[in-house]
């Protein structure tokens, strides 16, 4: 029913069905026509709006641009440009279209002019021009959509913040603050910030210093109490996009990461991030398996980090890994927490790799051989003269050397055919005692460095692990060995010390002889093992799993977190398979509708994710890529289509040049939260986050791909340059990925048509008309919810509304459409709604996407009333910091009105908030009521309250002296408001809010019988009246009540209303009129 009404209202046109408007729609598609039908026809794709409602109407001679929002430049300081603007804004809201501008190139207020104006009334002052423009060319009643940002920077950024709450005519239009990275880190180190305008005219520098923190935490309380203005991050949205390095290209309007010291664990050991930057690199997992492919390395930005002590004691040697405070890492129970919730906490200890390259494999042989080998005298052609000593426990050590060993006796073995290689790294032909690491050892790189300290600590090391000693140790008769391991186990991250064991006589069979001053070279610090564990290691399998046994014992925790307010280059990874890597030996994870540049405008289009899942609510159910890669097709050419169709019908000629220039599109999704249902899970939690990404960076690889064959069949867009678009940061992200599928040489040999492709928008209307879908990349706002139709509106009739998820998952399991929300959520725990997902959840979904879509998400995070300013200011730090370009805020309960607004009860309500409509009052009989006195500064008033229900019912009050005009206005507007299920206390607490000066000096003067004001009085004997009524009507004893006669009730009843000229009826001492709410009190 609601799909059909939308459909009717919005989109049919005169005499048209639904075959009608498919066809018509379809009508400007000449490619793939009956794919994109079809698509339509099974609810799989669906253009945007502006799409739907425009297409095919060049036939009726009406011109309407399928496009839904443009940006237009931002005006320069002068009148001929404001109002240039205003035209182009006037031209583009007759076409159809919004307009978004920034107004950051107009001087603040009070700077000076050259006119007779002497100074300037500032920037936000022409806000109310662009406004009543988009009132006056409105679409089909409708006000033109509107966004306005403003620069952090500007002058008049505190007037611009409180525009909204002093100018009420600025209601309907959207505002945002486009803030900067360097803004944001003076907010999070409650630092001053000074915006500043230079005015080329005069040569006057306009500059205003204001405490960042203290203007966030404003513009937060905004926030909370209007829904606006919004938060823009304009140096991320500026860098994460496919043109970013095109300089013609600028964003007008609408990653937790580490620093570059810290290291990365890869097949080739751990490198440090700022050497791997901009390259792809093999990650080891945490489960010691290998990515299944490259993972690039990025630098996300200049961000504040912190420092993680990590250790198991205070009194242990701590190390320090920095990163960013909300990075995520992985603790020994399974828990996902941020860098700045860790300390205390227990960390997982990855596993190590089982994975060895043959060059590795050969590096742990000669290791092997440094540490155990005997040089002897029996040489031939196959012999090297070197004999290893392998232990019955040591088969793993035997297995390297399969190939390359005589039969030995013993334990002893020949070693063959290593001599070329023994050369090369240079081991010395000397006895143990004397042989120094090879000459040739540093020339190796540091993988095959560890691989050789692999095989020199399996000949002579080995773990000592009791409940009072935890070390490895290696022992050696060569000082100068000992000293230069000390050396070179430092270089990976490894804490060593020698003991030295003095000469001893020592009892052989043969007898007694005096050995050789030894020495032991001991890791013993906790993190020190953590690292000899991950990097090094030993070859024999039960000395890893005692070394294992003994890290965990070690209960490596985040001692203390360390804040030094540093502000540094940072990076990340993307590990594809499980999102996952292990950085410094501790397991991590990996890290508005459109926005666009001068006269660009967004071309949407939707896919519907739910119907891309297989097996709906079954155990096998499953997202079908397949299908979902099919539909990026169709959705890619059905927009480039539009664009083609749509050029000449673009308002002004610089959005056709636009077009030629750039072919912008904003392909995206809805139904997310309902295929999550669809698939039993939770939207929020590490799956949903993982099955996102996925979707995200499938759908842009895709994208890629298909406007690549676009661009190979009919050219690029018109500026595009391949250098430029690979060095962007979207497409060094994608690289690896790209590499991985082969998509990044098509991309390079064919070129792009689009020069921006994905572009998650709200998808309201088309989210409903597909069949009461969730939008974008939105949670599902409520299970059900009470609408009605206008046809039903009269007849005072709703209907329960489910979205098709919810409807199919009870058809499915057979039961009743009759459960309340609170029971489905019961029965299917996995299933939330907005309002109860944490933020911190809702920020980690959009991050989630965030770096596979090159231009905007819109989302939204619903708050319930009780949210505090400081919950909004916690959550756009927090976006920040993970490095989304934007996000929107909204309480429920806020002064502007929600866009969704569900048949909610309210705890100031007893009725559902939407329905205002007034209680009827009964045409017959009386209700009990309750009389007071009360006194004023200027009147005497007796306050009545009536009850219906054991409720507040009605207010009259009988007034001599004073402006009975003024109180009658009061008592009617609180009765109206307890009619429409206003709580009396929240009337009263609202009555009370104002003070009258002359009561208050009376007061002041020891009258405590006057109230503070008339509506103080009135609130006093409401707040009396509740109190004593008690459900049950108890008669006033000091006060008595008026006797009503059944004459006089009939002649009051036979007057008429002097303003409606209905009937008025009765009640106590008052009459009042049974339609329009008109009363008195005799």
């Amino acid at each position: 029913m609601v799909s059909k009404e939308i459909l009717k209202r919005k989109y049919f046109k005169e005499n048209e069905d639904f075959e009608g408007f498919v066809n018509r729609v379809c009508s400007i598609f000449s490619r793939n026509q009956n794919e994109i039908k079809q698509a339509l026809i099974n609810g799989d794709f669906f253009p945007a709006g502006r799409i739907l409602n425009s297409a095919g109407l060049e036939k009726d001679n009406i011109s309407a641009t399928p496009m839904n929002c443009y940006v237009l430049p931002s005006p320069e300081d002068n009148i001929e440009s404001i109002y240039k603007t205003q035209a182009e804004m006037a031209k583009t809201f007759s076409r159809g279209g919004g307009c978004g501008i920034n107004i950051s190139n107009l001087r603040p207020k009070d700077a000076k002019v050259n006119n007779t104006a002497k100074t300037t009334s500032g920037a936000t002052s022409f806000l109310e021009l662009f406004n009543t423009t988009g009132s006056v060319i409105g679409q089909n009643g409708r006000r033109a959509a509107i966004m306005i940002g403003l620069n952090c920077s500007h002058p008049d950024i505190e007037e611009f913040l409180h525009i909204k709450e002093t100018n009420h005519k600025l209601e309907h239009m959207n505002i945002s603050i486009l803030f900067t990275n360097e803004f944001m880190r003076a907010v999070k180190n409650g630092k001053n910030y000074t915006c500043s305008f230079f005015v080329p005219e005069t040569g006057e520098t306009i500059k205003k210093r204001i405490n960042a923190k203290e203007f966030f935490n404003r513009f937060c309380k905004v926030n909370w109490n209007y829904g606006d203005p919004g938060a823009m991050f304009i140096d991320t949205i500026r860098k994460n996009n496919l043109l970013s390095e095109y300089d013609d290209y600028k964003i007008e309007i609408s990653n937790p990461c580490f620093t570059g010291d810290m290291k990365l664990l890869t097949t080739k050991g751990y490198i440090p991030f700022k050497e791997l930057e901009g390259k792809t690199v093999r990650v080891i997992k945490p489960n010691g398996e290998i990515s299944s492919k490259d993972s690039p390395v990025f630098k996300t930005g200049t961000k504040k980090v912190i420092s993680l002590m990590i250790g198991a004691t205070r009194k242990s040697t701590l190390k320090e890994i920095k990163c960013t405070p909300n990075h995520i890492f992985k603790t020994f129970d399974g828990n996902d927490v941020a860098a700045k919730d860790l300390k205390g906490k227990r960390l997982q200890i990855p596993k190590v790799s089982n994975y060895i390259s043959n060059e590795e494999l050969k590096y742990e042989r000669l290791g092997f051989i440094q540490g155990d080998g005997c040089y002897h005298h029996t040489k031939g052609r196959n012999v090297d003269g070197i004999t290893v000593f392998i232990g019955e426990k040591d088969g793993d050590v035997k297995d390297i050397f399969n190939g390359f060993l005589s039969n030995g006796s013993n334990n002893a073995y020949m070693v063959t055919s290593l001599k070329s290689d023994i050369q090369k790294i240079g081991i010395e032909d000397k006895p143990l005692c004397y042989r120094n690491l090879p000459k040739n050892y540093n020339s190796l790189s540091k993988n095959l460095k560890a691989s050789f300290l692999k095989g020199l600590f399996s000949a002579n090391g080995c773990v000592i692990y009791s409940n009072n000693t935890k070390r490895v140790q290696f022992k050696t008769t060569n000082k100068i060995l000992a000293m230069e391991l000390v050396k070179e186990l430092d270089t990976f991250d490894i804490k060593s010390y020698i003991t030295t064991n003095k000469k001893t006589m020592v009892s052989w069979k043969n007898g007694d002889y005096e050995s050789r001053e030894s020495y032991d070279v001991n890791i013993s610090q906790s993190y020190s093992l953590l690292m000899f564990y991950q990097q090094i290691g030993f070859i024999q399998k039960y000395k890893m799993e005692k070394l294992y046994n003994l890290v965990c014992s070690l209960k490596i925790k985040v001692i203390d977190i360390i804040d030094k307010n540093e502000i540094v280059d940072v990076f990340d990874f993307t590990e594809y398979d499980a999102h996952w890597g292990v950085v410094e030996g501790i397991v991590a994870h990996n890290c508005s509708e459109f926005l666009g540049s001068a006269y660009t405008a967004c071309c949407l289009g939707s896919i519907n994710l739910y119907n891309c899942v297989d097996n709906k609510f079954s155990p096998n159910a499953e997202f079908n890529f397949e299908k979902f890669n099919n539909l990026v097709d169709i959705g890619v050419d059905a927009l480039n289509q539009v664009l083609d169709y749509g050029r000449d019908k673009q308002p002004l000629e610089a959005n056709k040049k636009a077009i030629d220039d750039w072919r912008n599109i904003g392909l995206g999704f809805f139904g997310l939260a309902d295929a999550l249902i669809a698939l039993g899970i939770r939207y929020g939690s590490q799956d949903a986050q993982e099955l996102l990404y996925s979707i995200a960076q499938i759908m842009m690889m895709k994208a890629l791909d298909y406007s690549a064959t676009l661009a190979q069949a009919y050219g690029t867009f018109g500026k595009y340059d391949w250098e430029k678009t690979k060095k962007s940061k979207t497409f060094k992200i994608l690289k690896g990925a790209l590499m991985y599928k082969g998509l990044y040489e098509y991309v390079e040999e064919n070129g792009l048509a689009n020069g921006s492709l994905i572009s998650i928008a709200p998808t309201g209307t088309i989210s409903l008309l597909a069949g009461g879908f969730s939008g974008g990349i939105e949670p599902m706002f409520k299970i059900s919810y009470e609408r009605t139709t206008h046809s039903l509106e009269g007849k005072g009739e709703t209907f329960r509304v489910f979205p098709t998820s919810i409807k199919e998952l009870l058809e499915y399991h057979n039961l009743p459409l009759t459960l309340t929300n609170e029971e489905i959520k019961k029965k299917f725990p996995y299933i939330v709604e907005a309002d109860e997902i944490p933020y911190a959840e809702r920020i980690e979904m959009q991050r989630s996407v965030q770096n596979n879509i090159d231009n905007a998400i819109s989302s939204t995070i619903n708050l319930p009333e009780s949210a505090t300013p400081e919950n909004i200011f916690n959550i756009y730090m927090m976006a920040w910091e993970a490095g989304l370009k934007g996000i929107t805020v909204f309480r429920d309960g806020c002064m502007r009105l929600s866009i969704l607004n569900p048949k909610k009860k309210s705890e100031d309500f007893d009725n559902n908030f939407g329905e205002i409509v007034p209680m009827r009052r009964e045409t017959n009989g009386s209700l009990p009521s309750l009389t007071y006195k009360k006194q004023s500064a200027c009147s005497k008033l007796y306050p009545t309250i009536t009850f219906k229900d054991g409720k507040p019912f009605e207010v009259f009050a009988s007034v001599t002296g004073g402006c009975s005009a003024n109180i009658a206005t009061i008592v009617r507007l609180s009765s109206l408001a307890l009619r429409c299920g206003v709580k009396p206390e929240k009337l009263i607490e609202e009555l009370k809010e104002q003070k009258c000066p002359a009561c208050k000096t009376l007061r002041g003067q020891g009258r405590k019988d006057v109230s503070l004001s008339c509506g103080n009085a009135i609130a006093e004997s409401l707040q009396e009246a509740v109190t004593e009524f008690n459900g049950e009507f108890k008669e006033k004893t000091n006060i008595k009540q008026p006797k009503q006669t059944d004459e006089v009730h009939e002649e009051r009843v036979r007057k008429k209303c002097p303003e409606c000229g209905a009937e008025i009826r009765a009640e106590g001492n008052c009459i009042s009129c049974t339609q329009c709410s008109w009363s008195k009190c005799e």
